[in-house]
């Protein structure tokens, strides 16, 4: 299995209404790419419910994360060219001030 993590960090004032988008945009992987094999996205609780011995400010600011799976390396690289992939680019670079990718592969 490929795995995709994007964490986000939002511009001040942002729309928040890029949280619906990116949900309804999990829900269209999933129905047009083919190789996907679960999608989310949702918010960052790592200050919250890190252990308490931590220090703060673990999360670095990254408030979202997005997190992709496809069934192999070939089907990630068909998501990365979908018009899918393609419609939520710009939408998310207007509203993006900083974001981190980890990519892993499983055997699973």
């Amino acid at each position: 299995m490929f795995h995709h993590i994007v964490l986000f960090k939002f511009k001040r004032g942002y729309d928040k209404g890029i949280h619906r988008r990116m949900k309804r945009f999990c829900r269209d992987v999933m129905k047009d790419v083919p190789g996907a094999v679960s999608c989310f996205y949702g918010e960052n609780f790592c200050e919250k419910y890190t252990a308490k011995h931590f220090s703060k400010g673990m999360s670095q600011g990254f408030t979202h994360v997005f997190v992709s799976v496809h069934e192999n390396a070939k089907a990630h690289d068909k998501y990365q060219e979908s018009k899918t992939h393609e419609g939520i680019v710009e939408p998310l670079a207007k509203v993006t001030k900083d974001y981190q990718v980890c990519d892993y592969i499983t055997r699973d």
